[in-house]
């Protein structure tokens, strides 16, 4: 049975496939740091000594490899080990090097890859610890569909989060569409009710960052009022769909209530707009809004 070693850097590509990975990413000092040893790498005496002097490397290697061997023999299978470091030219090397030698010494068979060793140096924010993670914004839309009357449509969200809750009519935005086709086109799917693009009026965009419980996701509400005897039709997402009376609304999901409020302090100037007109599920235009709305 032998044991493979392969060091790599998290910043080039994605780890390769191994029984052991270790992330040295938050670990031991980074000669990166070091300008004397910044542009030399694991191979070279003097980075390998920085790498394997850092209190609790050998520990490290030692523990690695005692684990290695014990799984080589209970499987009777070759074993990989990986060590990764941001740009697989330091730390990673080192570790590598040094669980190599350890091996070696106890007249294991042994092989040694350092994948990136040889790429260029990654630039030094990849390499600052202290630098949060880039922050993943997810752009959604949702949709304020009312009729004159006052009733509001809502789904009844048939996924987790809030499965089983009650929601405005929404969904992500697609690769290609702006926060308004993604508006008409998750209306249209997830309750069957079909409003033009030019009818929608936006509300305003919400980016509380705790908003959605999946992480940070920012949406662009809209607002848009339709005929009261609007059929609807549930689908895609939803369980089910139905008109609520304004007035007494169910408890909502994610900040659906806020949007809901904003659109009630602005009943008034919406309702005293002259472009603001009604539609019907063909898609034609209807008259001005009366100044009953809500």
């Amino acid at each position: 049975m032998t044991i493979h070693i392969v060091s790599f850097g998290y910043g080039h590509d994605q780890a390769p496939t191994a029984d052991l990975t270790l992330d040295l990413r938050a670990l031991l000092r980074n000669p990166f740091h070091d300008a004397q040893l910044k542009h030399r790498t694991g191979l070279d005496p003097e980075v390998y000594d920085h790498v394997k002097d850092t209190p609790g490397a050998e520990r490290l290697a030692f523990n690695t490899v005692t684990t290695a061997l014990g799984l080589a023999e209970d499987t009777r299978a070759d074993v990989t080990i990986a060590w990764g470091c941001t740009g697989g030219r330091h730390r990673s090397v080192g570790l590598a090097r040094l669980s190599h030698e350890l091996l070696l010494g106890a007249g294991h068979k042994v092989t040694i890859e350092h994948r990136d060793v040889d790429k260029d140096l990654l630039p030094a924010g990849v390499h600052n610890r202290t630098e949060p993670e880039p922050e993943t914004i997810r752009y959604t839309a949702d949709v304020v569909a009312m009729t004159p009357g006052g009733d509001v449509l809502l789904i009844e969200r048939g996924w987790a989060p809030h499965e089983g809750a009650w929601a405005l009519p929404g969904g992500h935005v697609d690769r290609g569409e702006t926060a308004l086709q993604a508006a008409v086109r998750e209306l249209e799917e997830e309750t069957g009710v079909r409003v033009p693009a030019s009818d929608l009026r936006e509300i305003g965009v919400f980016d509380r960052p705790d908003r959605d419980p999946r992480g940070r996701y920012v949406t662009a509400a809209y607002l848009a009022i339709v005929p009261a005897d609007t059929q609807i039709t549930a689908g895609d997402d939803a369980r089910t769909a139905r008109w609520w009376p304004a007035a007494n609304l169910p408890p909502l999901a994610f900040d659906h209530a806020d949007i809901l409020d904003l659109v009630a302090t602005s009943t008034t100037e919406v309702a005293n707009s002259n472009d603001m007109l009604m539609v019907d599920l063909s898609g034609k235009r209807g008259g001005p809004l009366s100044g009953d709305i809500g």
